[in-house]
């Protein structure tokens, strides 16, 4: 199974660590990583982003079968619309998934 990664941060060093996170995360489930993008504008819409963008058009294309972020907040402000992403892509046959995760209190813990 292929995933692609995607992380969105506006600092280009953190970028590189979290999409590393997510390759290790993928290949310790023995998923293969078909594509890894990245966008810098948090506050920007998801449909406006280009990493976004390619990480859908790899699901599309049938090179990727998966969606691994860093943590849900990346790509949601709130668990409802996490859910609601979620299903979006399972819609399309594939999956989402977040390599670490957000808590109440503002921390990150890795995922199991």
């Amino acid at each position: 199974m292929s995933v692609a990664l995607y992380v969105v941060t506006n600092d280009p060093t953190l970028a590189e660590a979290l999409a590393e996170h997510c390759r290790r995360y993928a290949e310790a489930r023995e998923w293969d990583v078909a594509v890894c993008a990245e966008d810098q504008l948090p506050e920007q819409p998801l449909d406006q982003r280009t990493g976004w963008n390619s990480v859908t058009a790899a699901l599309s294309g049938g090179s990727a079968s998966g969606i691994v972020t860093w943590t849900r907040s990346m790509v949601a402000a709130t668990g409802d619309s996490w859910d609601q992403l979620a299903a979006l892509v399972a819609d399309r046959g594939a999956f989402l998934a977040a390599a670490a995760l957000d808590t109440p209190d503002g921390r990150t813990h890795l995922a199991q």
